[in-house]
């Protein structure tokens, strides 16, 4: 009797058992769309478009959401139209970098009424340097330069010019300049010097950059002039360095 009372309470419970993992395995992964019967085996949800490869799963072991539409890329954000309609999409993000001048440097401007230095061969470095790395082919880097500067012993307004020069990977040597400024004061006058330079979608790598200067007019004695240091020693200029600002954007 009590054989019997054990077997007919043991064999439901293991047949509701078996019943119950087969009914979890059958459950645990679910497929929609295109190959309903083709799922990937790390995936408890998939669904599937008619176009190759286009397919949001979800991981079974991370909950990961991978969405493949065709527009999926690397940095890339999700985002929609005014519709909803959801793709992925480039988000520029920008990083900026400061580098101060090492030491202040004097230049010396000769007496020219015809332009004396037209090229970043004659122009003296400025001990203003720095670097900025690409990783994206897709960008913009803006390049400002900014410090006080001034000239000593001038009659009449003089003026000089800025190069920046950029090196990279394979080869790649960019020189922009010149860009002229011109201080009209005499004797002992000062100015600010501010400007900018852009280079979009350059390859990927690490790039170096340096500022220089040079004399182009001085119709009256011969002067000098100062960036980071005095024009004239204690008496004309000040030691604050100069700036380069490197921003870039990918």
């Amino acid at each position: 009797m009590t054989n019997q009372l054990t077997s007919k309470t043991l064999f439901p419970a293991l047949f509701a058992a078996v019943m119950l993992f087969n009914s979890s395995s059958l459950f645990a992964q679910v497929k929609i769309g295109t190959n309903p019967t083709t799922i990937n085996a790390a995936s408890n949800l998939e669904v599937e478009a008619s176009t190759t490869g286009r397919k949001t799963s979800i991981d079974k072991t991370t909950g990961q959401v991978t969405i493949k539409d065709g527009t999926e890329g690397n940095k890339k954000i999700l985002t929609s139209d005014a519709n909803g309609a959801s793709s992925w999409q480039y988000r520029k993000i920008t990083s900026s970098s400061i580098f101060s001048q090492g030491t202040g440097v004097g230049i010396f401007l000769p007496v020219s009424t015809t332009g004396y230095c037209n090229s970043i061969n004659c122009a003296t470095a400025l001990n203003l340097t720095g670097s900025f790395v690409i990783t994206e082919t897709t960008n913009d880097i803006v390049m400002e330069v900014s410090g006080n500067y001034s000239v000593s012993n001038n009659t009449q307004p003089i003026t000089w010019a800025y190069w920046v020069s950029v090196t990279g990977p394979g080869g790649f040597n960019q020189v922009s300049g010149p860009l002229w400024t011109t201080e009209s004061g005499s004797n002992c006058s000062s100015g600010l010097i501010n400007f900018k330079n852009l280079l979009k979608n350059v390859a990927v790598g690490t790039y170096n950059v340096a500022v220089y200067a040079g004399p182009w007019k001085n119709p009256s004695a011969a002067s000098w002039l100062g960036i980071g240091t005095y024009s004239n020693p204690g008496v004309c200029g000040d030691t604050t360095p100069a700036s380069l600002i490197i921003s870039v954007s990918e």
